[in-house]
């Protein structure tokens, strides 16, 4: 079986999500596509966004850590995989999907594969035509959002200057002196 990877975005403004009208599925879904060849996700991400839409967006959850040593991706909210069928081949998608937030503009749809976008409440996705999953892959999204101040950390942490993430109130954060991370 082939496996095909994609990225999607939640893209959230308050009680709000971004959806997109897929023209050949007929749905509303949030929006994203498929991953180029040694791209990393993120960067898949965001290109997408831009082709799509046209707008610019922040990941809700960093990376915990950077270092100078490797490159640290940040990690999908969830990872979705289901069977598609093109012509007679059978391939397994498997989508990495990220909370977002815009960071500004009116979306324009860009390309003929969109029929429109609208910003719909969380609690009406699921009067719309959409995928069953979608409401509660929204509804979860906008709680994790909610508990996230918006840099990558728990709500409550803070970054020190030397990068690594202090705790949440009552958690210990265990740091190897010879590894500290930097950002």
């Amino acid at each position: 079986m082939i496996h095909q990877f994609s990225v999607s975005a939640v893209i959230l403004d308050a009680d709000r999500v971004l959806l997109v009208r897929h023209r050949r599925l007929g749905r509303w879904m949030y929006p994203g596509g498929h991953l180029e060849p040694d791209e990393d996700p993120v960067d898949g991400l965001r290109r997408e966004i831009r082709e799509e839409l046209g707008i610019e967006i922040a990941l809700v959850d960093g990376p915990p850590v950077c270092h100078t040593a490797v490159k640290v991706l940040a990690a999908p909210f969830l990872m979705l995989a289901f069977d598609t069928t093109e012509a007679t081949r059978v391939r397994r998608q498997v989508d990495m999907v990220y909370v977002c937030r815009s960071l500004g503009g009116t979306p324009i749809p860009q390309n003929s594969e969109l029929s429109g976008y609208a910003w719909v409440l969380v609690d009406d996705v699921a009067t719309l035509d959409v995928p069953p999953e979608l409401p509660d892959i929204i509804r979860a999204a906008a709680r994790h959002a909610r508990t996230n101040d918006g840099d990558g950390l728990p709500a409550g942490a803070s970054r020190p200057p030397d990068g690594t993430p202090s705790p949440s109130p009552g958690q210990p954060v265990t740091r190897s002196p010879t590894d500290p991370g930097t950002t």
